[in-house]
C-alpha cells in the first residue's frame, strides 16, 4: 500500500462514525490499557547510550511502562516473556515539529500553507481531535513515540483541550504548543 493510499485509509477510520459526536469535548478521560510487567529476551537492543552499549542478544525488563533493566540474562520472576529473537530494540524516535491538526490534511496535493488557511478556520474541535489522533497513530507506526505538537490554529480553548485530550489518550509522550 502506498503512503497515499495508508494515509487516505487512515483519514477514512478518523472520521468513521467509531468516534461519538462531541468526543472532543467534555468527554470522560480515557484510560490507557494495563500496562503490567514484561522481559523482552533475546533482541538485539541498542540502546544508543555509549555507556550502555548494545546488545546482539540483550533483554529488556519493563515494569508498569518504565524500562527498569536493559542488559544480558535478566530475571523477572512473574513477568511475561516476549521473544525478541531477529528483532531489533531501540528507543523511539523524536519528532519535535509536528502540527498534529493538520494531519487529515495531508491527503490533499495542495500546498501545506495555502490549505490550512483556507480550511484552518472550518476547524471544530473535533476535527482537531480526530486530526491529533490521526497523526498520532502515524507516528507510531513509524517508530516516533514522542512528538512537539505546534498546534498554531487554536480556535478557542475547547480546541486546544481536544488537542491535548487526544494526545494524552493515545499515551504518546509530547509537548503542546
Amino acid at each position: 500500500m502506498s503512503r497515499l493510499g495508508f494515509l487516505g485509509a487512515a483519514l477514512a477510520g478518523a472520521l468513521a462514525p467509531g468516534l461519538p459526536a462531541g468526543a472532543a469535548q467534555g468527554a470522560e478521560q480515557e484510560s490507557l490499557p494495563p500496562r503490567g510487567e514484561f522481559l523482552i529476551r533475546h533482541a538485539w537492543v541498542l540502546t544508543m547510550d555509549p555507556a550502555g552499549g548494545d546488545f546482539e542478544r540483550g533483554d529488556i525488563h519493563v515494569r508498569d511502562g518504565l524500562i527498569v533493566a536493559v542488559g544480558q540474562k535478566l530475571t523477572a520472576v512473574g513477568a511475561e516473556l516476549i521473544d525478541g529473537e531477529g528483532m531489533i530494540a531501540m528507543p523511539g524516535f523524536v519528532d519535535t515539529h509536528f502540527h498534529l491538526w493538520s494531519s487529515v490534511l495531508r491527503t490533499s496535493t495542495e500546498s501545506y500553507f495555502p490549505l490550512t488557511l483556507r480550511l484552518g478556520p472550518f476547524f471544530t474541535p473535533d476535527d482537531a481531535y480526530r486530526s491529533a489522533r490521526l497523526g498520532i497513530a502515524e507516528s507510531l507506526l513509524s517508530g516516533v513515540t514522542t512528538v512537539h505538537n505546534w498546534f498554531h490554529n487554536v480556535m478557542s480553548p475547547v480546541h486546544a483541550d481536544a488537542e491535548i485530550r487526544a494526545m494524552h489518550g493515545t499515551g504518546v509522550r509530547g509537548r503542546f504548543s
